[in-house]
């Protein structure tokens, strides 16, 4: 249990990447770019085709930006908690709480 611990909290000490921070920075990127543009596009008053390519235009930058934010963590703990935090907040602002 200890070393389980120690390696989920600890910086890194060798240059990979890690498992967890690769799915996380994909997987999670992708669902926070996603909510990020339904959060944008309920305050755009364009038709539903402007909308659509204003939303094109924008996920892959939101993705790139999102999924750099959170492999560049220190450790997986900060990795998961970045998605998981980012997440709740951007479902909150997108769907409110009900």
């Amino acid at each position: 249990m200890n070393k389980t611990v120690e390696n989920f909290f600890y910086k890194d000490k060798n240059g990979d990447l890690g498992f967890i921070r690769l799915i996380f920075g994909i997987l999670g990127s992708l669902i926070l770019a996603y909510l990020t543009i339904m959060y944008i596009g309920q305050f755009l008053i364009f038709s539903m085709f402007e909308n659509i390519v204003i939303a094109i235009i924008l996920l892959p930058l939101f993705w790139s930006i999102y999924s750099l934010w959170i492999i560049l963590s220190i450790t997986k703990f900060y990795a998961v908690s970045k998605t998981i935090v980012s997440f709740v907040i951007l479902y909150i602002l997108v769907f409110g709480l009900k």
